[in-house]
């Protein structure tokens, strides 16, 4: 799929900082990424064949805390853009995602 990219990144990288723009969502295909709010207190925990990133994408916001390696990881990253192109092509993938994003509130 010429829409993902690959990224790779090492324990303890931050994949992103509270208040960034929500640009991607990023798919776990190795490893495990840690959600910190402004205090430093871990608030979720992803892993292999989980994603991330996808709620303050699709509430338009910012980056609502900072993501953080916690091991050795690769991922594979949708551009806000081409998900929303995909959710035109298959409502069915963007009602499953806004079920998941739901019940990370």
């Amino acid at each position: 799929m010429p829409q993902l990219r690959k990224i790779k990144v090492n324990k303890e990288d931050v994949v992103y900082w509270e208040n960034d723009f929500s640009e991607e969502i990023f798919f776990i295909k190795h490893g495990l990424v840690k959600i910190y709010a402004k205090n430093n207190f871990p608030f979720a925990s992803y892993g292999e064949g989980e994603h991330f990133g996808d709620t303050d994408v699709l509430n338009k916001s910012t980056r609502d805390g900072k993501a953080v390696a916690q091991s050795d990881c690769t991922f594979f990253s949708l551009h806000k853009d081409m998900l929303y192109n995909l959710f035109d092509q298959f409502p069915d993938m963007k009602r499953e995602i806004e079920e998941t994003t739901e019940k990370k509130r």
